[in-house]
């Protein structure tokens, strides 16, 4: 029994739709775990760069590809610098994730002068941010940061939780850069 030409033309129109939206999501589920992801702030420790509520872009593979699931790079390109914007994971776990700037990135030291901790931005000026009081940090000269790691920072100083208080993050923990954010952030 044969159809008539009407109908494989109808058979092949919904194949072809179905096809098209099988290869869609098979590219945003690409582009969702290895380019782009999506993160809501919800803290105050970027403030006032980056308001809770705002949501941000993340570049995934800004420094490298990793598999969704997994915290190596498989092939890494670039470490992160002075002054990315990036998510990194932190935690016993890794199960929170935060906003951060990078301050210094490994191998280097950091210097800790009544309350305040000196870096290098890459042209060897000082750059400077205060210790909370209570920061581990304020009972040390130097801090070391290791290879492959970074030291990152909260905009916000009296509101953040960050390096000061639980050390250098390894690399392998940044989920990846902040291209742009879009929500509560000031003109």
């Amino acid at each position: 029994m044969h159809a008539s030409p009407g109908e494989d033309r109808t058979r092949i129109k919904s194949l072809s739709a179905l096809r098209i939206i099988l290869s869609a999501m098979a590219i945003a589920s690409f582009f969702y775990g290895f380019v782009f992801d999506l993160v809501l702030v919800r803290g105050t420790s970027m403030e006032s760069s980056i308001h809770p509520g705002s949501i941000i872009v993340i570049l995934r593979c800004a420094y490298g590809v990793r598999l969704p699931w997994a915290s190596a790079y498989l092939l890494r390109w670039a470490t992160p610098a002075f002054g990315d914007v990036v998510v990194v994971r932190r935690g016993i776990s890794g199960s929170h994730d935060a906003v951060k700037r990078v301050f210094e990135s490994g191998p280097s030291f950091l210097r800790v002068e009544r309350g305040i901790i000196y870096g290098s931005d890459g042209s060897g000026a000082p750059k400077g941010r205060v210790l909370d009081g209570d920061s581990p940090l304020n009972q040390v000269r130097e801090v070391y940061v290791p290879p492959e790691s970074v030291f990152v920072l909260g905009d916000n100083d009296p509101d953040s939780y960050d390096s000061r208080n639980y050390g250098s993050v390894p690399v392998e923990n940044i989920r990846g850069k902040v291209l742009f954010l879009r929500g509560n952030e000031e003109p």
